[in-house]
């Protein structure tokens, strides 16, 4: 009989989640660990967290409401989302500054302390994977994270386009710069969460920027609430950046979802997602104007994404 459950472990750069979820990709235990620097702690923490997971379903404290979960039900492969640059068709993880790894074989190191297969996967590919096929995206979608950076995921036809591990890095890609025109910037510091800030925060007097940083992308949107001109020149550009994005990726890869996800997808219907929706479909000329929508399921994506593609490995 096929397994109903998997194990999904997302390390993330603060904590470790981990999740039991069916096919559906319903969580029937979740759990949160602080995420130890390097390798070596890290594996002992991933280790724990399944052994966590596995001793409760032993002794029967785990179930779906009706049906008790018993270990024959669980997929041996434990499917884990980490970091950074990472490439799935070599188990490889290329480069996580944030967690002091570089050219680590992770799926070998991983499977070895587990003793058990990994499907080993980049966090945010996972999420949306998971995005893709339980939440608010379709077989064919853009993932945009829009948080202190930016990163992005291309599902195409159901899968997650990995190209060596540097798909998605769209943060990096250069736009014009809206506060020095006739120069090029980062799209990351034009256009996430944190440069929202930041740009305002120039426009300030030194001694109230320290304020304008911490308050974030919310302090932004308090801005534009009470009619700050500045606050409105930022945020406008930042969505003009986020729209030509999009609009390309429509154009070179053909009709798409656009998932939004990240801390800014909190903004809203008005202030993100109708304004971006607008900009979007007047710089397109032929392919149809795509679904904007934000992601749908939450923090744990990652894991639940995680979890999925062990039980579906080739999806």
């Amino acid at each position: 009989m096929n397994a109903r459950y998997a194990i999904g472990v997302d390390v993330g750069g603060t904590a470790i989640k981990t999740v039991l979820a069916d096919t559906a990709g319903r969580a029937l235990f979740r759990q949160e660990i602080p995420t130890p620097k390097g390798v070596e702690p890290l594996l002992e923490a991933v280790v724990k967290a399944v052994a966590t997971i596995e001793r409760q379903v032993s002794v029967g404290q785990v179930d779906d409401g009706e049906i008790v979960v018993t270990p024959a039900d669980i997929c041996r492969t434990v499917g884990v989302g980490v970091p950074g640059i990472v490439d799935e068709s070599k188990g490889l993880a290329i480069l996580s500054v944030n967690l002091g790894w570089q050219d680590v074989p992770m799926a070998q190191r991983m499977e070895e302390a587990l003793g058990r297969p990994v499907s080993l996967g980049h966090d945010v590919r996972s999420g949306a994977w998971a995005e893709a096929r339980w939440g608010a995206g379709s077989d064919n979608c853009m993932y945009l994270a829009l948080g202190t950076g930016i990163a992005a995921v291309f599902i195409l036809d159901g899968r997650p386009i990995v190209s060596g591990g540097w798909a998605g890095e769209i943060g990096q890609a250069l736009v014009p710069d809206p506060d020095n025109p006739g120069q090029l910037e980062r799209f990351e510091a034009v256009a996430s969460a944190g440069a929202l800030a930041q740009r305002l925060a120039a426009t300030r007097a030194p001694k109230d920027r320290d304020d304008v940083v911490a308050a974030g992308a919310l302090g932004v949107q308090v801005a534009l609430e009470v009619g700050d001109p500045l606050a409105r020149r930022v945020w406008d550009t930042a969505l003009d950046a986020q729209a030509e994005v999009i609009a390309r990726a429509v154009c070179m890869l053909g009709p798409l979802d656009v998932v939004i996800g990240g801390g800014l997808m909190k903004a809203g219907e008005k202030l993100l997602f109708e304004p971006l929706t607008e900009r979007v479909s007047k710089l397109l000329t032929v392919s149809p104007v795509p679904r904007i929508v934000p992601a749908a399921l939450g923090s744990w994506a990652q894991a639940l994404g995680s979890a999925g593609r062990a039980l579906e490995p080739q999806g």
